[in-house]
């Protein structure tokens, strides 16, 4: 049972471990929004007979910048509903785990 309190314990510092690598993000993400600016290499990537592009963003024929249209998919693990309940769940299996281990050596012993 020890061993099992173990892994349980290494497991739960895994999925913590996973979400900070991940950007501690509050919730779970499953969509970006739009970027503040379109991204560009040309000025034929921004779309626009008048539309420049500088450093990279597109910006319409007065110079205000063209915001993103398009919402991109991505996994962010959250702590509320994804990364807090498993390690919490996996560090609650290991105390019952070690709870009962101690128990049995206990009565083992006497």
């Amino acid at each position: 049972m020890r061993a099992g309190a173990a892994i349980c314990v290494v497991l739960a510092l895994g999925v913590l471990g996973y979400w900070a690598a991940s950007g501690m993000h509050f919730a779970t993400r499953t969509e970006i929004p739009p970027e503040e600016h379109l991204s560009c290499a040309t000025a034929a990537d921004c779309g626009g007979e008048d539309d420049a592009c500088t450093d990279g963003k597109c910006f319409d024929d007065f110079g205000d910048p063209k915001p993103g249209t398009e919402w991109r998919e991505t996994f962010e693990l959250g702590i509320i509903d994804g990364a807090g309940p498993a390690a919490g769940g996996l560090l609650g299996l290991a105390g019952l785990l070690f709870f009962l281990d101690r128990r049995k050596r206990k009565a083992a012993a006497s």
